[in-house]
């Protein structure tokens, strides 16, 4: 009897302990026991370009950003700000137009907006300014970006926070930790999100929905130390990458550079498809292909890729093999590859259309609101050509004790 007990105590907590349902009948009552349901966080998805009513800003600080066709990174999760690649630039062009918001929060008429965007990102309303010219970055977020956003109560002149998804290619300012703290196109501060990476989500879009992917949304949290400077993706250049000292006047002092770890696109014409992608394999990078006209050479012939021959490429991209009486086909996997069937794409599609706009808490209503004066975004660029310049005496410099990337 003892034994046949223990025996069914047994067999009910391993029943329990696999949170199914489960019917259990004793005497004459019905018991049944499920799994609690975790609840989904529910996050505002933030379109590039996106505005509504209750942004610190009132003028757009950014002009034609550009929204990534896929994420410079291959892969979603927390990132460390310091990650080379995290972020997309333009060589010698800023996004933001820093000194117009430094204009804005000096401004006596808006001390109270001041204080409170002060307040968010724990800088002192008096030292805004030092902060703004020495201490951010403007950048292109690589990849669906998960922060905390802060609009503005203009009733009780505080700060209302909640937590948002940026779509890639939104335009911000990232301090010397590389962590999102200004939101270009509205001003509002931003700081790290509540929400985890991998919690269970839904989204609530403003704006234009777009093809949001979980999978590969990304966190931002502090580099070890603070950067001297950052390694931003060329968004004019695939494969390519931008040092960008920090610092408002960070674009003007851009370089061109190599990605740790870049790789070249070997030579591969004239050779059999399947040599090729065995060949794209052993480097780790990924292949795909696609029909070639014939012109007389033999089938399963390659002709061309893209990137071409000697082009300098990140570790895992993605390189097209145009191939004689090829189907197109989806990429073959490098070693190692986390998704080998969804490359990411090294290319930038323009902007959705419309003036600029910016963000809002969950249950307002959108607004639109253009300036007077606002320029119509150009379809290719971040911003004008002219960098932003230094509004104080001499080039920017950043703290003491920065740490070179």
């Amino acid at each position: 009897m003892i034994m046949a007990r223990l025996a069914s105590s047994t067999f009910m907590r391993r029943i329990t302990s696999l949170c199914l349902p489960l019917a259990l009948v004793v005497g004459l009552g019905l018991t049944t026991t499920a799994c609690p349901r975790a609840e989904a966080a529910t996050l505002v998805g933030e379109s590039v370009g996106y505005a509504a009513e209750r942004g610190f800003f009132k003028e757009a600080l950014a002009y034609g950003e550009k929204a990534l066709a896929r994420g410079t990174l291959t892969k979603g999760g927390e990132y460390a700000g310091s990650e080379a690649g995290l972020y997309g630039g333009t060589l010698k062009t800023s996004s933001c137009d820093i000194r117009r918001l430094i204009s804005f929060l000096k401004d006596p008429a808006n001390h109270k907006k001041a204080a409170a965007w002060a307040k968010v990102l724990g800088q002192d309303p008096g030292g805004i300014e030092n902060f703004l010219l020495h201490e951010v970055t403007s950048v292109l977020l690589g990849n669906d970006t998960l922060v905390r956003n802060h609009g503005y109560d203009q009733g009780n002149a505080q700060a209302t926070p909640y937590d948002s998804v940026l779509e890639a290619g939104t335009a911000v300012l990232v301090d010397i930790h590389g962590v999102p703290a200004v939101k270009c196109n509205c001003g509002n501060p931003l700081t790290l999100a509540k929400t985890a990476v991998d919690a269970n989500i839904d989204i609530n879009f403003k704006g234009k929905k777009w093809a949001f992917e979980k999978k590969r949304m990304t966190k931002v949290k502090k580099s070890g130390k603070p950067r001297k400077t950052l390694v931003l993706a060329n968004v004019e250049a695939p494969g390519g990458a931008i040092e960008r000292p920090v610092g408002a006047n960070g674009a003007a002092k851009d370089q061109s550079t190599r990605f740790p770890g870049a790789l070249t696109v070997p030579d591969l014409v004239g050779q059999r498809e399947d040599e090729a992608r065995a060949r794209l394999k052993e480097l780790g990078l990924k292949a795909v292909s696609k029909p070639a006209p014939g012109s007389g050479q033999e089938q399963g012939t390659v002709t061309a890729t893209r990137p071409s021959a000697n082009s300098t490429v990140r570790p895992g991209s993605t390189v097209t093999l145009e191939v004689v009486g090829s189907a197109s086909t989806t990429p073959t996997g490098a070693a190692g590859s986390s998704n080998p069937g969804t490359p990411p794409s090294d290319t930038f599609s323009p902007p959705t259309s419309g003036p600029p706009l910016c963000s809002t808490p969950p249950g307002t209503t959108c607004a639109h609101e253009t300036s007077p004066g606002a320029r119509t975004p150009a379809p290719h660029r971040t911003s004008p050509k002219t960098p932003v310049p230094d509004p104080g005496s001499g080039a920017a410099t950043g703290p003491a004790g920065l740490e070179s990337s």
